[in-house]
C-alpha cells in the first residue's frame, strides 16, 4: 500500500504570491493614480462632447372596431384587426401627416427646396418610430420621436397625437353616417315586408 505524502515545498505559497502581487501594485502606485486620473478625465470630457438626446413618447388606443361591427355581426367578413393596426401605422407617418409635421415646426423650410425638404423629411422619418405595444395584435401602439431639444420631441408627438385623432375623428364620423344609412335601409326594408 503506498501513501501519498505532499511536500509543502513544491506547491505554491499563495500568501506568498498575493504579498508579493500587492508589493508590485504598492510600487507602482504613482502611475495607477495617474493613469486612473487621465482615464477618469478623456471620459468626463467625452461625456460632455457628447450630444444630448431627448425622446417623447405616446402610447394611443386604436378603436379597431367600428360602428358597423355590431350591426354588420354575420352577414359580412369581419376584418382583420393586424390589418388594421399595419394600415394605422402607415397612414401615422405617411408622407403627408410628416410633411404637416414639417410645415408646423419648420416654417422657413419650404418644399421648393426640394433636397433639403427631402433630407428634413427623412431625418423626421427616421427619428420617429410608430410600434405595436403588447404584441401584434394589440390595439394599443407607442409614438416615439427623438431629437436634440426636448421640447421638438414632445411638440412633434403631440403633433402626430392630433393628427391621429382629427383623422380618427374623420372616420368616426364616416362610420356614424354609414350606420345611420344602413339601420334607415333596413327599416326601409322591415317596413316594405309589413
Amino acid at each position: 500500500m503506498k501513501t501519498l505524502v505532499h511536500d509543502r515545498t513544491e506547491a505554491p505559497d499563495l500568501r506568498a504570491e498575493l504579498l508579493g502581487a500587492l508589493g508590485q501594485l504598492w510600487r507602482q502606485r504613482r502611475l495607477i493614480v495617474i493613469t486612473a486620473w487621465a482615464v477618469c478625465l478623456i471620459g468626463w470630457a467625452g461625456t460632455m462632447l457628447w450630444p444630448n438626446r431627448y425622446e417623447a413618447r405616446a402610447r394611443i388606443y386604436v378603436d379597431t372596431e367600428t360602428l358597423l361591427s355590431p350591426l354588420l355581426k354575420g352577414m359580412s367578413v369581419v376584418s382583420n384587426v393586424d390589418k388594421q393596426a399595419a394600415v394605422m401605422q402607415r397612414t401615422l407617418l405617411a408622407r403627408q401627416n410628416l410633411e404637416t409635421v414639417l410645415h408646423r415646426h419648420w416654417p422657413g423650410l419650404k418644399p421648393d427646396d426640394t433636397t433639403a425638404w427631402e433630407q428634413a423629411l427623412r431625418r423626421l422619418e427616421s427619428a420617429t418610430t410608430v410600434e405595436p405595444e403588447g404584441g401584434r395584435s394589440s390595439n394599443l401602439f407607442l409614438v416615439t420621436h427623438r431629437s436634440a431639444s426636448p421640447q421638438q420631441a414632445k411638440d412633434i408627438v403631440e403633433t402626430l397625437l392630433g393628427i391621429f385623432i382629427s383623422g380618427s375623428t374623420e372616420g368616426s364620423r364616416k362610420d356614424i353616417a354609414e350606420a345611420r344609412e344602413f339601420i334607415d335601409s333596413q327599416l326601409e326594408h322591415y317596413e316594405g315586408l309589413l
